[in-house]
């Protein structure tokens, strides 16, 4: 294999010390990622996924071709399956579901990473889709070369390699692929992205420039997230128990692009990530005195000079008191002084609370900034929340 000097490949840093998984589908990308990889780093490093989605009636027999494939090189491999009982069987499920094997696999084998073989055809193909669906500068951005998906930490090795290159590789070093036919299905959104490449180059926009837009969107991008962070630490927090909170009045002065940054950052990396249109709703909301909502699995509610998102990850575990007007004077007894009594707007929080709104997020909201107690249990026990 000694025709991919003049490919792009792009690993970690200090790559040859990590343990590395390998997402192999068994197309032409992946499959020349492997050999990419055998080729810098030898067997020893890596680990093999694959994933049959059992979505076609052939995926049973692409997941025994990879393994064939990884036998003959020597290279460790595990193949897992979606068991999915329901008749809901979509991509983003699909999806989902093999990143969390992914994520599986990586936490049981202690790999640093998985890598896949996104290209930069791949990644004008996204760029190309969100722009007809009106994304943001977020989303404008593409795929970046380093993202936590699921749980899981994707490296993205190949960005800069153009998919008719990792077929010339494969084919000047005799090695064989498998067509996926469903990627030329002109029906779903980026086989259309897709048979528009060649349009746009015939037509003078060459590929290579339309990435070098996206790097500038990129660094565009990651200035107006610093932007926020910096923000975010002085106007909002987390307690200890992960409730975050946020100043009101600051989040609705931002500007719209920072407000809407700002807004996501406090409902963390759900998975996927909520849309653009979505946050500039909820943000306009934010305007009425007090309310909620359920956004990604997680609740955001709002009185007064503060707003709190609360995730699943906060339920009490039977740790904290049921929430109530007897709660709250049982709570008194073991609230250490230094904290001090709720505020107007965070009684009317409680007030949400006690109507059953948030049934499963029964914890005492105190002044942001101060820690959370849970209710019957002394500050300096050990008990784990």
């Amino acid at each position: 294999m000694a025709h991919h000097t003049q490919l792009p490949l792009h690993l970690p840093a200090k790559a040859p010390e990590l343990r590395l998984g390998v997402a192999v589908s068994g197309g032409g990308d992946s499959v020349a990622l492997l050999h990419l990889l055998l080729a810098a780093l030898g067997p020893s490093k890596l680990v093999v996924l694959h994933f049959d989605h059992r979505l076609r009636a052939e995926s049973a027999r692409e997941a025994a071709w990879v393994a064939k494939l990884c036998d003959s090189l020597g290279v460790p491999y595990h193949i897992g399956a979606w068991d999915n009982p329901s008749q809901q069987r979509t991509y983003v499920l699909a999806r989902q579901a093999r990143y969390e094997f992914f994520s599986f696999m990586q936490n049981k084998y202690w790999l640093d990473y998985i890598l896949t073989a996104h290209t930069l055809d791949d990644q004008v193909e996204t760029f190309l889709m969100r722009l007809a669906r009106g994304s943001g500068l977020k989303g404008l951005t593409g795929i970046p070369q380093h993202s936590v998906v699921f749980g899981t930490q994707v490296w993205r090795p190949l960005l800069a390699a153009r998919r008719h290159e990792l077929r010339n590789y494969l084919e000047l070093s005799e090695q064989t692929w498998l067509d996926d036919h469903s990627n030329d299905d002109t029906e779903k959104l980026r086989p259309r992205m897709r048979a528009l490449l060649p349009q746009l180059e015939a037509a003078g926009v060459a590929i290579s420039t339309i990435n070098a837009s996206l790097n500038s969107l990129k660094l565009a991008d990651s200035g107006l997230d610093n932007q926020v962070q910096r923000w975010l630490q002085k106007y909002a927090g987390q307690w200890p128990t992960g409730v975050r909170w946020v100043r009101r009045p600051d989040l609705l002065n931002l500007p719209e692009e920072l407000g809407v940054r700002a807004l996501g950052q406090l409902f963390g990396q759900p998975q996927p990530p909520i849309r653009r249109q979505r946050l500039l709703k909820l943000l306009a909301e934010l305007l009425e005195p007090s309310g909620q909502h359920t956004v990604a699995n997680q609740h955001i509610l709002w009185a007064g000079e503060y707003a709190y998102v609360l995730s699943p990850g906060n339920k009490p575990s039977g740790l904290w008191a049921q929430l109530s007007a007897k709660a709250q004077a049982q709570a008194a007894s073991v609230v250490p002084p230094k904290l001090r009594p709720l505020l107007p707007e965070q009684a009317a929080l409680l007030t949400l609370l006690e109507q059953g709104k948030l049934p499963d997020f029964t914890c005492v909201l105190h002044e942001p900034g101060l820690k959370m107690v849970p209710l019957g249990v002394q500050e300096d026990s050990d008990e784990t929340l």
